[in-house]
């Protein structure tokens, strides 16, 4: 049985047992409304609106239990996020009824769908309502990042100092992006419609990733949402409810990894208009990334009220190189020697910067003895070597990979 004739059984069963001339109205809720979370089984029972709650679930992982559970090991658990079964309750004094189902594709892949019966549509819309109010701040109480098609991950816990850009660039970023969430009343005063996008561009391993991590973890007042492309027929949904939750749940900042994968996936003219969106996109701060800015279609660069501001992240300089060293290691080396590897490490991305220090402690660790100078220069004596092999082979390789960690498995 296909997942499209399964639901619509189910969606049939769900109206037969709250018929209309009783006085139901029964829809499909879109995720971005927040039923399909954990946060309605949390939501109810401290919501003063809400009242005779039952709950008859399957599963239900409340945020404590995701909190608890978030290190690497356990993150296979969390693969299908929520509750499933039913939940009944008076919101107002007026019954609603959630069901939420799911079933398996053939790929292994878990697909779910809320169905909601209620009698009132301005009380739906005021559940809707302070729902939205408790996912923000639930989201900033446990500084968490949600990820579309994938587990949630919690902020990292990162300062502008985290950065080595080159000067000035940094400091910009931060203006452009702090100011933006205390400006609301200015945008409207001057007729501006009160959003901003931001492309961030270049070579995997450069600073693109670290600087949108730094913008999550300092701006605390705006929830974050994030999306990166998994492949598969349902990827035009997936960045369509990630609009719409940045939206609901704005002020938001909407991180999309690998723009200039998209078009693969989703239809241009579908990021486009969700770009372009007007109060649907009001608070909504967009970070994009790209890899390679030569794929991107025009439309997407060359009107500013889509990406306003876009920051090249090239091959860090040998000064950047030489800063970051010196941040990493802390004073275990001599200048002298972050001199001379900041300059051997010419061409090096910032991933692979970060590397030499990482196989210096691993022959320190292998040989049971503290990191020496040698270690440095030994280090980066094989990556050259290395990048320079496989360049030979691959142009692309040399570089870590820039994701920023939502990346799920794709779909077959």
């Amino acid at each position: 049985m296909s997942e499209s004739l399964f639901f619509a059984e189910q969606l049939a069963q769900f109206r037969q047992a709250h018929p209309q001339d009783a006085g139901w109205t029964v829809c499909e809720v879109p995720p971005s409304a927040g039923l399909q979370s954990y946060s309605l089984p949390d939501f109810l029972p401290q919501a003063k609106s809400a009242t005779a709650v039952k709950m008859s679930l399957t599963q239900n992982l409340s945020r404590d239990k995701v909190k608890a559970w978030r290190d690497d090991s356990a993150r296979g658990v969390l693969k299908e996020e929520g509750w499933i079964g039913d939940i009944e309750f008076l919101w107002e004094g007026s019954p609603i009824h959630a069901r939420r189902t799911r079933c398996c594709t053939e790929w292994f892949r878990d697909i779910s769908v809320v169905f909601l019966a209620f009698r009132s549509r301005p009380v739906v819309e005021s559940l809707f309502g302070e729902l939205r109010d408790f996912m923000r701040r639930k989201m900033q109480e446990d500084a968490v990042i949600q990820v579309i098609g994938g587990p949630d991950v919690m902020r990292p816990r990162l300062t502008w100092d985290d950065l080595c850009l080159p000067n000035g660039m940094a400091e910009d970023i931060r203006s452009a992006s702090e100011t933006f969430f205390r400006s609301e009343e200015r945008y409207r005063r001057f007729g501006l419609a009160y959003r901003r996008g931001f492309l961030f561009s270049g070579p995997p391993g450069c600073g693109k990733t670290q600087a949108a991590k730094v913008i999550a973890s300092t701006i605390q007042e705006a929830a974050c949402i994030a999306y990166t492309a998994q492949g598969g027929e349902h990827e035009p949904e997936r960045i369509q409810e990630a609009f719409a939750i940045a939206g609901n749940l704005a002020p938001a900042i909407l991180i999309l990894e690998d723009l200039d994968k998209l078009g693969d996936k989703v239809p241009i003219s579908l990021v486009l208009n969700l770009l372009d969106g007007l109060e649907s996109m009001r608070g909504v701060l967009v970070i994009a990334s790209t890899n390679e800015p030569e794929r991107l279609e025009p439309a997407l660069l060359l009107r500013p009220s889509r990406f306003d501001r876009v920051w090249p992240f090239p091959l860090p300089e040998q000064e950047q190189r030489r800063v970051f060293l010196a941040k990493r290691t802390k004073g275990a080396f001599s200048d002298q020697a972050l001199d001379e590897v900041a300059r051997l490490s010419q061409g090096f991305s910032m991933a692979y910067v970060q590397e030499i220090l990482a196989s210096a402690v691993a022959y320190s660790i292998r040989d049971d003895r503290e990191p020496t100078e040698q270690d440095l220069f030994e280090a980066v004596d094989v990556l050259r070597k290395q990048i320079r092999g496989a360049r030979t082979a691959m142009p692309r390789v040399g570089h870590s990979n820039d994701g920023l960690g939502f990346r799920v498995p794709a779909e077959a």
